[in-house]
This record gives C-alpha cells, structure tokens and sequence, in this order.
C-alpha cells in the first residue's frame, strides 16, 4: 500500500471516530471523561464478546456492579 493511502485511510478513520464521539458527547453530558469511559467500556466488551467469554465468565465482574461483590453476573 503506498503511504498517501495510509495517510487516506487514517483520515477517513479518524473521522468516523468524530462522528461516533460527537454522537455520544453530548447526550452524555458534554462531559470527555464520560465519554472516553462509554467508549472504552463498549471497545472492551467487543473485545470480550469477540473472545468468545460467556456471561458468567469472572472477566465481566468489572462491568456490572453485582459482579464486584460475588465475582460472577447474577442472572
């Protein structure tokens, strides 16, 4: 791939990730650390779900409150 097409496709990522933040800034508050953690908190369970972890798996103990205390989802 020639360098101006990295360069290119960069852009164009960058920009999507504009319009995804923009979306969401501001119903959040208009606040960034609210907005950084909604999209790292939805980048990471992607990644989890992508890993193939089920529901009751300790790695989403973080994402739900009731999984801090007993380290699984309560159903």
């Amino acid at each position: 791939m020639h360098l101006q097409a990295y360069h290119e496709f960069g852009d164009a990522v960058r920009a999507g990730w504009m319009r995804l933040w923009d979306a969401i800034h501001l119903p959040l508050g208009a606040d960034p650390g609210r907005t950084t953690d909604f999209l790292a908190h939805g980048m990471l369970i992607n990644c989890l779900v992508a890993m193939g972890f089920p529901p009751e798996h300790r790695v989403w103990a973080g994402m739900y409150p009731s999984a801090r205390d007993t380290g699984r989802l309560e159903k």
